[in-house]
């Protein structure tokens, strides 16, 4: 572990870091699943998650666009269901419920309020623009950040490091070592910051039993630990 950083801007990833995309998406799905003529029962809610989750992965490897994994973590679940839907209407729906879920995850909003008046705050997530705004918004969470990066509007992804190098192109008045990014993914934020050579702050809200990989400059488990921290 490195001293405590010297640090001047914060990256906060959004989902499952701030608002609980868990949750969001849960209702969201339901909703879909039941618009489209599927029982949205438990097993099947789990088993688009791990669908899900592994399209999110392609995309961090560079295997799928943001676009493609849109549609295809439908295209792979309704085929395996038997259910028969076109994967783009589906996403169209899902997308037109799922701005409206702002759960927020424990402590956030206290920890912004915290840390906004000390450090400058940029929110970067692998989301949908106008979604992952509006539920910032609805959420009071806008109102912390100075600005907010979004992958669908940069065109790039968390690891890469050309998302990070627009952040630094508009803030290049601020040295690299004076960023840290805090995120829940060990894949998109843990290596996107080490890639773009930041600090990076791991939030381990699951208490992780294996030892992670990349191995992050800090791990908190809850946001309050982040006043210690900075």
């Amino acid at each position: 572990m490195r001293d405590r950083p010297v640090i001047k801007v914060i990256l906060f990833d959004i989902d499952d870091t701030l608002l609980d995309f868990g949750a969001a998406e849960r209702s969201a799905l339901r909703q879909t699943l039941t618009r489209f003529g599927v029982d949205p029962t438990d097993g099947i809610i789990r088993r688009y998650s791990e669908i899900n989750a592994s399209c999110w992965r392609r995309m961090e490897a560079g295997e799928l666009t943001h676009s493609e994994v849109k549609t295809e973590r439908y295209r792979i679940l309704f085929d395996e269901i038997g259910a028969v839907a076109s994967p783009a209407e589906v996403t169209k729906y899902y997308e037109s419920k799922i701005p409206f879920e702002h759960a927020t995850v424990y402590g956030a909003g206290e920890i912004l309020e915290y840390l906004s008046p000390k450090y400058t705050l940029i929110a970067a997530s692998n989301g949908t623009g106008a979604t992952q705004r509006k539920r910032l918004a609805d959420a009071g969470f806008d109102k912390y950040f100075t600005d907010i990066f979004i992958s669908s509007e940069l065109g790039v992804t968390k690891p890469e490091k050309e998302f990070f190098d627009a952040i630094f192109r508009k803030y290049h008045d601020i040295k690299r070592e004076e960023y840290a990014i805090v995120g829940d993914s060990l894949t998109s934020d843990v290596t996107g910051g080490k890639n773009a050579g930041i600090t990076t702050v791991w939030y381990d809200k699951k208490g992780a039993a294996e030892p992670p990989d990349p191995v992050p400059d800090h791990v908190v488990r809850s946001l309050e630990e982040l006043k210690t921290l900075f």
